[in-house]
């Protein structure tokens, strides 16, 4: 059989040492060993329950046994029992013209045992099952009369008759292609019988077996899930399309979601399609007090429910699985294996033929289970939610005050345990109102423990997912819970639990898939509110405080490390006024460009801002410093102004609480700067002269110098140009005698500004260009584009448009380059000026509306304003009054609201100058009296041509 002809001439030898290899593995196997047999041959001696040749045949001689005693049903499950023991083709994978005969001796034996298992259903009436199930059997075997003709006569049973017709008909073009013969006699008269309707072929009477069913009751109050039940019931083949394999969904989600609802829901809703057999078993994954069910364990309740007798259940796992399958084989079943813990556990217990479903739920991802078509499930959206809520807890409650209970689903994270908890307190304490509900949820301590009524505890379901942890998994998962922020990544957990990076990706990975965590976005991790109240009570109870405080003094160091990382790769002007970081003791991630540190810094944003307040209200002051001091220039030029407040009004509380004089001093200096960016010139003002006291008082001779070059920028915003004019220029002296570059050029570009809103043009041009050099020479990529802006926006005023645009080009490359929005911002306001000067007005409205949507993206008022009041004069230009009107009446409110004189009296001029195009002269005449008075405060030059305009027209006042 090795080599079928020609052996080779060491061909005995190679049969001694596979003999040899064979004898050893066999020796003390105690099923099968080889005897020899003359001088050089042996024979396999195996016992007989260990050849599955041997058990089959002595399977369906029991089977031939109690068909002929007339016991049809355990005829079945015998036949089905053998047939289970078969894998595929006999023989499958030897390849070998001397194995033919045995091969197709056994074939024949499996068979034969196919058809008289269906002649016995048959008798039983089953013939629907049959009828899908024979269609395998006649593909793959087409001559086979007698297997044909039970497959028609199950069809036309089962009442599909054209179907029956059509199998014969195909049967008979097979048999004459292949044999050039008709069908013998017995398929014959079948075909007959149909034609004519005899009543011979009719299906017995009374011959179904009863169907199982064993599911829980159906949930009255099911709400919801609607595009979850679609894509369960979209997994199901049509009817037209059998199905090749049976069809399993497997539903996973958090513990309290309602995953087991869903599922017996669906169930409830496909009996029709499966009325055989519906049967339910909890797998016992994550049930108190209970260890999960072993699969021979729940293949034995499986086996009781379709009512095997106990003493033909065999003992072992494979044995029963085989019997499951085999009674399973042929029904239309619907099977709920719920609760299960992993899919090694599941595997055993799936049916083996196409027409069953199988819907597994579990609080893990089952990832590994094959075939399966998984659904994870979500929290309620909020219309769900409230609907849910007000099903249970009855609609007076919701129809008095629905955004009270749209509140309460909020605290309950949407999770549709906790919702249904909340309504059912609610619903059974009459005195209690939504609001007194929303009160006591609102305690985070307590909202777990509000939680719960009668045997449902959303921490109790909580604490059995905890329970099947590993050690590592729980210690993460409490760790987690002390993060201050709302997500996190590797690099944070890892930091939080002192582990490596790989150590840290495979925990948190497998936290997702217990669904103890959620990933909304590609290594991004949060915890769902509750479970995040659970993970903080846990590290409360099982961490000590050492444990606690080293893992945030970690997570801290991360954070202050990571930033001083990535603001080390950005290009900002902000290093000489850090001062140097400890390195962490955790991995930290590299950032190969600015593009990848913005990103960084964009993504952990909120989170740096939660670390900083959690640690100046805990006891971290040296952390608040290093970030606050390490943080002002990324959020200056990227906007996030807010936040910024918060992050420097904590700083400020916690010096003052710790005497820290430094802290508090650059504190006063940070939240001046960013009252200002958000227009509020008076509070950043105050800030500033309590930080510019505090330097001199400490002797921060840099930090001084600093705080009067911001001063001048306030000043000159809130209409002091003289003042602006003196802080400059003794902000200009502090940083020469400090040697501070950068302030030097800060200062000399501020000069320049306020000379040039004074028609000092020449001035202006030279201070500019000073700073200009300046910041080139010292390696500030930061200032360039502030200054580059403001000589183009003055070689505009000059008529020299060329060299306007040539500077306002580099201006906003530069602006890109350094990723500042908000110098880019002030660079497309001067392109859309000159751009308006010129007659390009389209090009003008696209640059300011740019400008305008950039500073209310990063929240800069006056910013704002200065694009408002430059697409009034463009509209004005192009003779648009309307929207010039429009626009200056916006910027005139805005100017209003943050104290900006002269963004008001530009926004005034501007009205005045639109109603006397639309010839509302009185109208002009009052505004522009209101800006001469602006103007004339601020001591700038639009006065005189204010006052000659009125002039102009006050001889007629009468229109």
């Amino acid at each position: 059989m090795a080599w079928e002809e020609n052996p080779p001439a060491t061909a005995k030898k190679q049969i001694r040492n596979i003999v040899s290899d064979l004898r050893r593995t066999l020796t003390g196997s105690g099923e099968a060993g080889l005897v020899p047999v003359g001088q050089d041959g042996y024979r396999l001696q195996v016992a007989g329950d260990a050849l599955d040749i041997s058990v089959f045949d002595h399977l369906v001689t029991r089977a031939r046994r109690y068909a002929a005693d007339h016991r049809i049903e355990d005829a079945v499950t015998e036949f089905r029992a053998a047939l289970a023991l078969w894998r595929g083709p006999a023989l499958a994978g030897l390849d070998s013209p001397s194995l033919e005969p045995q091969r197709a001796v056994l074939d024949e034996k499996r068979l034969a045992a196919v058809e008289e298992l269906a002649d016995l259903e048959l008798t039983l009436g089953q013939h629907h099952k049959l009828s899908t199930e024979l269609t395998q059997w006649v593909t793959e075997y087409p001559l086979r009369e007698r297997l044909t003709g039970l497959h028609i006569l199950s069809l036309y049973r089962a009442g599909r008759r054209a179907e029956a017709l059509q199998v014969f008909q195909e049967a008979r073009r097979v048999l004459i292609d292949n044999l050039g013969t008709e069908p013998g006699a017995e398929l014959q008269r079948i075909h007959q019988q149909i034609l004519t309707g005899d009543a011979d072929l009719a299906a017995p009477r009374d011959s179904h077996p009863d169907p199982r069913h064993f599911l829980p009751r159906d949930i009255t109050d099911f709400t919801g899930r609607t595009s979850e039940l679609e894509r369960l019931f979209s997994a199901l083949p049509v009817a037209e399309d059998a199905a090749k394999a049976v069809v399993i969904s497997a539903i996973d989600g958090m513990a309290g979601i309602g995953k087991t609802a869903l599922a017996v829901h669906a169930a409830h809703t496909l009996t029709d399609r499966y009325p055989d057999a519906q049967i339910f078993i909890d797998l016992d994954a994550h049930t108190a007090d209970r260890e999960p069910l072993s699969p021979a364990s729940a293949l034995d309740r499986l086996l009781h429910a379709l009512q095997v007798p106990r003493e033909k259940i065999p003992e072992g796992a494979e044995e029963r699985s085989a019997l499951w399958r085999a009674e399973l084989a042929g029904r239309k079943a619907l099977v709920v294996l719920d609760n299960a813990a992993s899919a090694a556990q599941v595997r055993p217990l799936l049916p083996g033929t196409p027409d069953c479903l199988v819907l597994v739920t579990s609080r893990r991802r089952l990832a590994d289970l094959e075939a399966a078509h998984t659904l994870s499930l979500d929290v309620l959206p909020l219309g769900d939610a409230t609907a849910l809520f007000t099903r249970i807890a009855g609609d007076a409650h919701a129809l008095v005050d629905p955004q009270a209970v749209r509140e309460v689903v909020r605290l309950c994270g949407y999770l549709p345990l906790a919702i249904r908890i909340a309504a059912a307190r609610l619903r059974t304490r009459p005195v209690w109102s939504v609001t007194h509900l929303i009160e006591r949820l609102h305690h985070e301590r307590r909202r777990l423990t509000e939680l719960a009524v009668g045997d449902r505890d959303v921490a109790a379901v909580f604490a059995l997912s905890y329970h099947y942890l590993t050690g590592d998994q729980r210690r993460l998962f409490r760790l987690l819970g002390l993060h201050p922020g709302a997500d996190f990544d590797t690099y944070t957990a890892a930091a939080l639990a002192d582990l490596t990076l790989d150590e840290a990706d495979r925990l948190v990975e497998q936290l997702v898939d217990f669904h103890l965590l959620e990933q909304r976005t590609a290594c991004r991790y949060r915890f769902h509110e509750l479970l995040r109240l659970h993970a903080v009570h846990l590290a409360d109870g099982e961490a000590s405080e050492t444990e606690r405080h080293a893992a945030l003094s970690r997570e801290f160091d991360h954070f202050r490390h990571t930033a001083g990382l990535a603001m080390d790769t950005v290009a900002c002007s902000d290093r000489f006024y850090r001062s140097s970081i400890p390195a962490s003791t955790t991995p930290a991630p590299a950032f190969a460009d600015e593009e990848q540190a913005i990103a960084w810094l964009e993504t952990e944003r909120h989170n740096m801002v939660a670390v900083a307040v959690h640690a100046a209200e805990h006891g971290w002051p040296s952390h608040v410093a290093d970030l606050s001091n390490t943080l002002w220039c990324y959020f200056e030029h990227r906007g996030s102004h807010e936040e910024a407040l918060s992050l420097y009004t904590y700083a400020l509380t916690a010096a003052r609480g710790t005497g820290d004089c430094d802290l508090e001093s650059h504190a006063l200096h940070y939240l001046g700067l960013f009252y200002r960016h958000r227009g509020r010139n008076d509070e950043a003002l105050a800030h500033y002269e309590q930080a510019l006291t505090l330097a001199e008082d400490t002797g921060n001779r840099i930090l001084r110098g600093r705080v009067l070059a911001d001063l001048g920028s306030t000043s000159w915003h809130l209409g002091l140009g003289n003042e602006a004019l003196t802080r400059y220029q003794q902000a200009l002296k502090a940083a020469r005698e400090t040697g501070d570059f950068v302030l030097q050029a800060k200062a000399l570009e501020g000069l320049g500004s306020v000379h040039r809103a004074h028609g000092r043009y020449d001035r202006a041009v030279t201070h500019y260009e000073q700073a200009l050099t300046l910041a080139r020479d010292t390696g500030d990529v930061r200032r360039p584009p502030l200054v580059l802006s403001g000589l183009g926006g003055v070689y505009g005023q000059l008529g020299r448009y060329e060299e306007a645009f040539e500077h306002l080009r580099q201006a906003l490359d530069l602006a890109h380059t350094t990723a500042s929005r908000l110098y880019e911002g002030s660079a497309l306001c001067e392109v859309a000026g000159v751009y308006s000067r010129v007659g390009r007005y389209e090009a003008a409205f696209e640059h300011f509306r740019q400008a305008l949507d950039l500073a209310r993206a990063i929240a800069n008022r006056p910013l704002e304003d200065e694009a408002l009041n430059g697409l009034g004069e463009t509209a004005r230009r192009a003779g648009d009054q309307n929207r010039a009107l429009t626009h200056h009446q916006e910027a005139l409110s805005l100017a209003g609201e943050i104290g900006d004189p002269y963004g008001r009296a530009r926004a005034l001029d501007g009205l005045a100058h639109a109603h006397h195009d639309l010839g509302h002269h009185r109208q002009a005449i009052e505004n522009w009296q209101q800006a001469l008075a602006a103007y004339t405060d601020l001591h700038l030059p639009e006065a005189d041509k204010v006052r000659a305009l009125l002039d102009e027209l006050r001889p007629d006042t009468t229109q």
